[in-house]
């Protein structure tokens, strides 16, 4: 069977008369003016199962004789002929049932729907192509159940949707008034994404479908969320933007704390980096203090004395270059993190008086290595003096 079978199969009971469905056969008769062309799509019903294999005629409601199709002579043609048609044949893409709730009770062709479906108490053919709101809903509803299978322990009938180890049983039961409200399956289709936060996702629709559905009842519960399936979205949609907000929340917050973290360390580190040479500064100076003898101008004490100042000196030299170094390196760290957390808070605004915090203290820490440092520096300088008073006092 494909749709131009079921097509010829709505343009035939469109020409029926006296149509009624059979409560024995469960069959819709009714009658038709017969012709040729007629017959052969009869007979092509037929062969698809659609349709009796013969031909009632009538006159004046007295049968007159029963004819197969391969037996109609022209002279039948004067009769009355009543066609028995099938009211029940499903099909991978094709249905023909009584009416929405035949069609809905079929949880395969729920899960899988036909692309067209022919309505025996409404005399209607409904495809894909048509602009059918309730359709169009009965389309979506195979991206629900997909939802669904998502999250559910089970779903031959019955999901055991475990949810903090809350169980919410929910069966797949829907009527034809549970279509009646379109809804959109965007961001349905977006928690389907597994590539982006998918684990959260799971969690995030366990439990709101568990607020959405605990207080309806078990066999209500999939038409109430097919019917209010916008309310559920947007219930989602919020649950997950807030989930996101906290993300990034969360995300900026372990940045600037670990940022906070990575440049205490490393403005301290400009001083730490100073003061195992700084300590060899007081060791050279004792060593010259020992060293330095009375002298007379020109006598080896003399150049003795000599040689240990300019050794000393260029221990100063070495340390205070370093120090001046240091301070350049802290220069350029103040830059490179002032930069940092202006980026921060031009990303996070929501944000700016914690990363202001965290910035001011960086800063805090900074000044102290400032300090440090050009205390450091005065300390060299007044050693390195203190040699030379050293230096003259001796040749008093």
């Amino acid at each position: 069977m494909n749709l131009q079978t079921l097509s010829l199969y709505a343009e035939i009971v469109k020409q029926l008369s006296e149509k009624k469905v059979d409560p024995v056969s469960s069959k819709l008769t009714g009658y038709i003016t017969l012709s040729f062309e007629l017959v052969d799509l009869l007979r092509s019903l037929h062969t698809n199962g659609l349709c009796s294999g013969s031909i009632s005629f009538y006159d004046n409601d007295i049968k007159v004789i029963d004819a197969a199709f391969d037996e109609i002579k022209d002279a039948h043609f004067a009769y009355k002929a009543k066609v028995e048609l099938i009211t029940n044949k499903a099909h991978s893409k094709f249905f023909i049932c009584n009416n929405w709730d035949t069609l809905l009770s079929y949880e395969e062709y729920v899960k899988n729907p036909v692309e067209a479906v022919y309505f025996i108490e409404e005399y209607k053919l409904v495809t894909v192509e048509d602009d059918n709101n309730r359709f169009n809903n009965y389309q979506n509803i195979a991206k629900v159940y997909q939802l669904l299978e998502s999250v559910a322990i089970s779903s031959s009938g019955t999901a055991d949707l475990v949810v903090y180890e809350r169980a919410l049983q929910l069966s797949y039961q829907l009527k034809k008034s549970d279509l009646d409200h379109s809804f959109d399956t965007e961001v349905l289709e977006r928690f389907l994404d597994k590539d982006l936060h998918h684990e959260a996702k799971v969690s995030l629709v366990c439990k709101a479908l568990v607020t959405f559905l605990s207080s309806t009842r078990k066999s209500l519960r999939f038409g109430y969320l097919i019917s209010h399936f916008n309310a559920f979205s947007m219930d989602l949609s919020l649950s997950y933007q807030n989930y996101v907000d906290n993300y990034t929340f969360d995300k900026v917050r372990k940045e600037y704390q670990e940022k906070h973290t990575l440049y205490v360390e490393r403005v301290n580190d400009v001083f730490d980096g100073a003061v195992a040479k700084l300590l060899t500064m007081p060791a050279g100076v004792w060593f010259a203090i020992t060293q330095i003898q009375s002298y007379e101008v020109g006598d080896l004490a003399f150049i003795k004395n000599i040689a240990v100042l300019i050794s000393v000196f260029i221990l100063a030299s070495f340390l205070i270059l370093n120090l001046l170094g240091q301070f350049g390196v802290l220069n350029v760290l103040s830059k490179e993190y002032e930069g940092l957390f202006d980026r921060l808070k031009s990303d996070y605004p929501q944000e700016t008086s914690e990363i202001i915090s965290v910035l001011a203290d960086i800063d805090e820490k900074a000044t102290w290595v400032y300090i440090k440092l050009f205390t450091s520096l005065f300390s060299a300088l007044v050693l390195v003096g203190l040699s030379f008073i050293l230096m003259y006092n001796a040749a008093l």
